[in-house]
């Protein structure tokens, strides 16, 4: 079995585990999308799915608009953590995009380029684990500063001024997932914006303890949980950055920022995909670390997929190839014998 298969099969039991049952079709759509994401360095969209598949642009235009609960399909990967001393993370990223028709279109803070810019805003929930220093991808929702959320306001916001804050929309965002989040953890961990009175009130109100940090003239590390020793807040709150590494991946090799969909459900479905195939991936580089002693990246394991693929339908996805190391790494691993994979 090569690697292509290792990660149908990987992906096939991580759906079996979901909690609401999966239809044939749907898995086979949606083993089909992860292997385009964890295989393609061109542009990732409808329209290249269809000419990279045997399905048509519609079927994809079709299934991203279902809802899928991609915490359950995503706590497949706990297994790889110790879970002795972890917590769930959270972590607003900017996402390039520009038009007039893009949903959730906004202004919000960019930390790679230190300013406020126009784009789109996701958020991301990761489970990181501070033996391990690693992090378990969960979900990520789109922040959707231009819409107002009506109905009943939930307890949790009640110290929350005006409707449409950030603050207000990530408490939302925790508050619709806030089931499935306790099952993992009651701890959260957090930068120093979010380390503020409505926000740390409004976790507490629906059970979560947070941990982050104060800074002023000296930085300061503190938790809601005072049973929690200081080491282990100082540890989990450094590997809180591995929340980041995915982001990054995400938008260097899995497509985060490709999907050009009018459709908040559409767009929502393509973010979970993109950083679900960056945790498989390294769920699979990490297997290979200890049953083979390769260290690989999520860069070098695409490329591996990549040379599978062109070894079994001389798909030309090559000559868009990020650098100049990849033709070296092909010439090493391009052909795996039947003993290698």
């Amino acid at each position: 079995m090569n690697q292509l298969d290792q990660l149908k099969t990987l992906c096939d039991s991580a759906l079996s585990l979901c909690s609401t049952k999966v239809r044939k079709n749907f898995k086979t759509f949606f083993i089909q999308t992860m292997l385009i994401y964890a295989t393609t360095f061109i542009r990732i969209n409808f329209s290249q799915m269809g000419r990279l598949s045997s399905s048509c642009e519609q079927r994809y235009r079709q299934n991203f608009e279902k809802k899928f609960n991609w915490i359950a399909f995503n706590k497949f990967f706990l297994s790889m953590l110790p879970m002795r001393r972890c917590a769930i993370a959270l972590d607003p990223n900017f996402i390039s995009k520009s038009g007039k028709h893009t949903p959730g279109l906004a202004y919000f803070w960019s930390g790679t380029a230190g300013t406020i810019k126009r784009g789109l805003e996701i958020l991301g929930f990761a489970v990181v684990d501070a033996d391990s220093n690693d992090a378990i991808f969960m979900c990520a929702k789109q922040t959707r500063a231009d819409k107002v959320d009506k109905g009943r306001r939930p307890d949790c916001l009640k110290w929350c001024k005006g409707n449409s804050s950030l603050i207000e929309q990530y408490l939302r965002a925790i508050h619709s997932n806030k089931t499935e989040f306790l099952k993992t953890s009651n701890l959260f961990v957090a930068d120093a914006f979010f380390s503020i009175y409505p926000f740390v009130e409004g976790l507490a109100t629906m059970g979560f303890n947070i941990e982050g940090k104060k800074t002023q003239t000296r930085k300061m590390f503190f938790s809601t949980d005072t049973t929690m020793e200081a080491i282990d807040i100082f540890d989990i709150y450094r590997a809180r950055f591995q929340e980041e590494f995915l982001f990054r991946n995400a938008k260097g090799f899995m497509g985060l920022e490709h999907c050009q969909a009018r459709s908040e459900k559409k767009l929502d479905f393509a973010f979970n995909m993109s950083l679900a195939t960056v945790k498989m991936v390294k769920y699979m580089a990490h297997r290979m670390e200890i049953e083979k002693n390769i260290k690989l990246s999520v860069q070098d394991m695409k490329i591996m997929f990549c040379a599978l693929i062109k070894g079994l339908t001389n798909l030309k996805f090559f000559q868009s190839m990020p650098h100049s190391r990849a033709t070296l790494y092909l010439i090493y691993i391009g052909q795996p014998s039947s003993s290698d994979v």
